[in-house]
């Protein structure tokens, strides 16, 4: 071997053990590297996660925080709309925004820390201390409570001093050995509580002045013929008939919010579900077919009806009539309510058999209506129906079927022909232990208590 082709084999030796530590430095560098972007991005999640945590946690913080607030000055602002910013924690941005939502209120938390948020929403309730325990409280304390029949009333009660008396109707005996298995409270001041419909009037004259800044829900669907659902995004969109009909037509099966529909035309509810915060206005018919799942709906219209079977949960008011029927089930903490604003006298809430409602149902007439007829309307919950809450009627309540909670009217009425039978109350039942626990009644009356979370939603 020369001394040239020698020198050329050590270098070439030399060149491939370099080349190879600066192969083994380069791929020791990027494992250091990928090592402290691994480290790094666990650190990242696990501090996001923590922020997660932490915000979620202050979302509720700032609501408890807010509701005392709110409930300490409820006399001031009468359930308006109000803000709170808070800082909880020094490098937090928390608020809470509580405000009117039906006879409830919704409160929209949200907390943010660095670039991660988050929001939660809760309905609110309250507890009214002077109606609380109560089976029945009649308003009408100048007549006697008759019971008859199967009529089974069991809790306090509270009536005029003519108290509660057993009832003879068509040679038939009442039933029971008592006529009330609960103490009679008789005093003929009447504890009845009114009504706060001035809360749902406010909501309503709102809604009223959105009806010009609302698009047509058709652009959101018109844009796109794929959709398989249409998001609200708390935008307000105009909805009537045809769009109902275009919407099923194209398979769309679901309508989310939050946010507001205000209806222009009668509409019919079918095959299409509504979920999440929405609130619905319409000065037409409104009819839900049993097809339709309702969750967290607040709807106001002028004539409404509910046909079953299947289950809602919501708030619906009607200002003209108002049906339930073919067995629907309303969902705690449902509302159903009719409040007059008209001049006729016979309204009726009409509750049917086999309807089940978990929450309050009321009827009752505005203030300013109330002495311009006879009124004669009323609350009638048919035979087999069940009412797991509370009724509410400034007038009359005919029950044929059973509540399970408060009974709270002007006075009760029975009718077989020809007869009107006033304060009677003739094989229903009225039982106040077994009402749903931990209800939480609704801001429905002028006289409220603390205010209290019904539940997220």
């Amino acid at each position: 071997m020369t001394k040239k082709h020698f020198s050329c084999t050590k270098f070439s030796k030399q060149g491939s053990a370099i080349i190879t530590v600066i192969i083994f430095i380069t791929i020791f560098l990027l494992l250091i590297s990928t090592f402290i972007l691994y480290i790094r991005g666990r650190e990242k999640i696990l501090t996001n996660f923590g922020y997660e945590v932490q915000t979620y946690q202050n979302a509720q913080s700032v609501l408890n925080v807010a509701l005392k607030e709110y409930d300490k000055n409820l006399q001031t602002h009468h359930y308006k709309s109000h803000k709170y910013s808070y800082s909880l924690f020094g490098k937090d941005s928390s608020f809470a925004e509580i405000k009117p939502w039906g006879f409830f209120l919704l409160c929209t938390a949200k907390s943010k820390i660095s670039k991660i948020s988050s929001t939660r929403r809760f309905l609110i309730g309250t507890y009214p201390e002077d109606i609380y325990g109560f089976a029945m409280i009649i308003g009408k304390t100048y007549l006697p409570v008759t019971v008859s029949g199967t009529s089974k009333i069991t809790g306090d009660v509270a009536v005029g001093r003519q108290s509660v008396k057993p009832g003879i109707l068509k040679g038939r005996r009442y039933k029971g050995e008592k006529t009330v298995y609960g103490n009679i409270y008789r005093d003929n001041t009447s504890y009845l509580p009114e009504a706060n419909t001035e809360l749902l009037t406010a909501q309503i004259d709102r809604l009223k002045k959105l009806y010009t800044q609302a698009e047509s829900i058709s652009k959101i669907f018109e844009s796109n013929d794929k959709i398989t659902r249409i998001n609200l995004s708390n935008h307000i969109f105009l909805l009537n008939e045809n769009d109902i009909n275009t919407i099923k037509q194209m398979g769309i099966r679901d309508i989310i919010g939050p946010g507001i529909l205000i209806v222009n035309s009668d509409i019919h509810i079918e095959e299409i579900n509504l979920y999440k915060q929405i609130t619905i206005y319409s000065e037409k018919q409104v009819e839900i077919a049993a097809s339709s799942s309702i969750d967290h709906v607040l709807l106001f219209s002028k004539n409404l009806k509910i046909n079953g079977p299947g289950k809602l949960r919501g708030q619906f008011f009607a200002n003209e009539n108002l049906s339930i029927d073919n067995g629907a089930e309303l969902l705690y903490p449902s509302i159903a309510g009719l409040i007059l604003n008209n001049n006729q006298k016979d309204n009726v809430l009409h509750i049917g058999k086999k309807v089940t409602i978990e929450g309050s149902v009321l009827i009752v007439k505005k203030a300013d209506t109330k002495n311009q007829l006879e009124n004669k309307h009323k609350l009638f919950i048919d035979e087999g129906a069940i009412i797991n809450g509370i009724t509410y009627s400034d007038n009359y309540t005919e029950l044929k079927g059973t509540v399970f909670g408060t009974v709270l009217t002007g006075a009760l009425s029975f009718y077989l022909e020809p007869t009107n039978y006033v304060n009677w109350i003739h094989d229903a039942e009225i039982n106040r232990p077994v009402m749903l626990r931990n209800f939480i009644y609704p801001i429905a009356f002028k006289k409220t208590g603390k205010l209290m979370i019904i539940k997220e939603i």
